[in-house]
């Protein structure tokens, strides 16, 4: 209308599949060590014990898992990306694989 101003409102809704920025992440990437990792769980254990039984989880269950966005998951359980280590251990607890006694 002639005269009237118009002001736009935005609202910060969260979009399904991104709970947490980029900021978060690295943070997060930051703050991790690497003996954090149990000595058991380097890149092949991941690679030959882990990330094969992620294909009987959906997307949602491992961005859940990790707090990562859908997409993400989906790379990861298709074995099309490798997460940062700091995942592995929580994707080891989700498959069902703990320390070796």
């Amino acid at each position: 209308m002639p005269g009237h101003q118009h002001i736009k409102l935005l609202i910060a809704v969260p979009i399904p599949g991104y709970e947490t920025t980029a900021g978060d992440q690295n943070v997060a990437r930051r703050a991790w060590k690497p003996f954090d990792l149990p000595a058991w769980l380097n890149t092949d254990a991941y690679l030959a014990k882990v990330q094969p039984c992620l294909a009987r989880f959906t997307r949602p269950a491992i961005a859940a898992a990790l707090d990562v966005s859908i997409k993400y998951a989906g790379d990861v359980r298709a074995g099309t990306r490798i997460p940062h280590p700091r995942h592995w251990e929580r994707l080891a607890e989700l498959v069902g694989i703990g320390t070796p006694k």
